[in-house]
């Protein structure tokens, strides 16, 4: 019984069914769907096929994001290297701040 369980889940999982579709060469417009049954190897070349897909785009947003960086850094719109005019309080305004417990 266990063994039956087990031949029909991998049944499932080797037919799977992809649909493409494809063109009738005679009409030039009709178009019919064909079913293919995909295997363990034909889904393992599918997912390592949309592995390098994802890291070529990641690679590309990456190259994207460096060059806009590097844009940004050499136009001078960077805050690095900038110092903030630091307020020197006085000794009211310290003594206001401590006596109300703000004490930051």
């Amino acid at each position: 019984m266990n063994e039956e369980k087990k031949d029909e889940e991998e049944k499932k999982e080797t037919t799977e069914v992809s649909t493409e579709a494809v063109k009738d060469t005679d009409d030039g417009d009709a178009t019919k769907e064909e079913e293919v049954k995909l295997g363990p190897i034909e889904k393992a070349e599918a997912v390592a096929k949309r592995a390098e897909e994802a890291a070529d785009r990641i690679e590309k947003a990456t190259a994207k994001q460096e060059e806009a960086t590097a844009k940004n850094i050499l136009s001078g719109k960077t805050e690095a290297g900038e110092e903030k005019e630091v307020k020197e309080e006085t000794p009211a305004e310290y003594k206001d701040r401590i006596m109300s417990g703000d004490g930051s």
